[in-house]
């Protein structure tokens, strides 16, 4: 999952996705939410920012996918959608790590948005 995670970052996507999907299967099951969020990651990088929104729609809630759900939701002009998203997110993450304030931020991003 490293390997795709860098090859992501790396904008190598063709390679990354087929990296991803090679691997999948022999993933344990405690990793497929994981190896979800990376595809979503994945898609959102590749600009199929829809498709990364869905994906992350089909994961279990936990703060990274409420973070990544709401940032999706922002960014597709759903800010109605993000806040409360956001905010839970927001609510479960330490006021000192750097996640929470940038939660903040798309939080106030959506607040102004309507």
């Amino acid at each position: 999952m490293l390997a795709v995670g860098v090859l992501r970052l790396a904008r190598q996507f063709d390679d990354a996705t087929e990296l991803l999907q090679r691997h999948r299967a022999a993933a344990p099951a405690a990793w497929q939410g994981a190896w979800t969020n990376e595809a979503a990651a994945l898609a959102w990088h590749r600009g199929q920012a829809q498709l990364a929104a869905d994906l992350w729609k089909q994961q279990d809630s936990s703060v990274p996918v409420l973070f990544n759900r709401g940032m999706s939701a922002l960014f597709l002009g759903k800010s109605a959608e993000a806040r409360p998203l956001l905010e839970q997110a927001v609510d479960q993450l330490a006021e000192d790590d750097g996640w929470h304030h940038l939660g903040r931020l798309y939080l106030a991003l959506a607040e102004t948005r309507g």
